[in-house]
C-alpha cells in the first residue's frame, strides 16, 4: 500500500490520515498455514515529529488456519496495533534496524504491516479452549468421542521410568 507523504512532510507536527487495505498472500509461519479470506487493512495516521515520521494504526483481517491439537480449519478475525518510524533514505546514516526507511514523497507500508502480523500472531490457535485433538494411536478426532483406544500407550522414551515406577525394573 503505497502513502503519499507530501502533505505530512511540509513541517513538523503535520498530520496525514491512512485508510486503505494491504495485498497480502497466504503466509507460512511458525509451521502454520495461514490463509487469508480478508485481506489487512490499515486504519490510522502518519505524523511528523519533526525528525521522522510516525505510523500509528490498528490493523485487522481475517484468515483460516488449523486448529493445533485436532487440524480442524478454523477461521479468525485478528487486530493488532502498529506504531513505526519512518526516515528518509537520506536521513538513515546509522542503518538502524528499527526503523523503516522511504525514498521521495511515497512509503510503501506493506512490509510494516506484514512485520507487524509476524511479531503479533500467536504461535498456535484452538478450534476451542478444551479441543481434545488426536488419538496418537490412531489419529481419531477425540472431540467427536472416545476412539477405543488404550491409554496405557507409553512414550518408548519414557518406559524405563515407568518400570521404576510400576516397581518391575530388572
Amino acid at each position: 500500500m503505497i502513502v503519499d507523504l507530501t502533505g505530512v512532510l511540509k513541517e513538523p507536527g503535520n498530520r496525514i490520515p491512512v485508510d486503505g487495505v494491504v495485498t497480502a498472500d497466504d503466509v507460512n509461519y511458525l509451521g502454520e498455514e495461514f490463509h487469508i479470506i480478508e485481506m489487512p487493512r490499515f486504519t490510522g495516521e502518519i505524523s511528523n515529529n519533526g525528525k521522522s515520521l510516525v505510523l500509528r494504526g490498528t490493523v485487522r483481517l481475517r484468515f483460516a488456519v488449523k486448529c493445533a491439537r485436532c487440524r480442524k480449519d478454523i477461521e479468525r478475525d485478528f487486530e493488532y496495533e502498529l506504531d513505526e518510524t519512518l526516515v528518509r533514505e537520506k536521513d538513515n546514516s546509522d542503518d538502524n534496524p528499527d526503523v523503516f526507511v522511504f525514498s521521495g514523497n511515497e512509503a510503501d507500508i506493506t512490509d510494516i504491516v506484514l512485520n507487524g502480523f509476524f511479531m503479533n500472531v500467536p504461535g498456535k490457535f484452538l478450534c476451542r479452549e478444551d479441543c481434545k485433538g488426536l488419538c496418537p494411536e490412531c489419529g481419531a478426532d477425540l472431540n467427536e468421542g472416545d476412539c477405543g483406544c488404550s491409554d496405557d500407550m507409553i512414550d518408548p522414551r519414557w518406559e524405563a521410568l515407568k518400570k521404576i515406577m510400576d516397581g518391575k525394573e530388572d
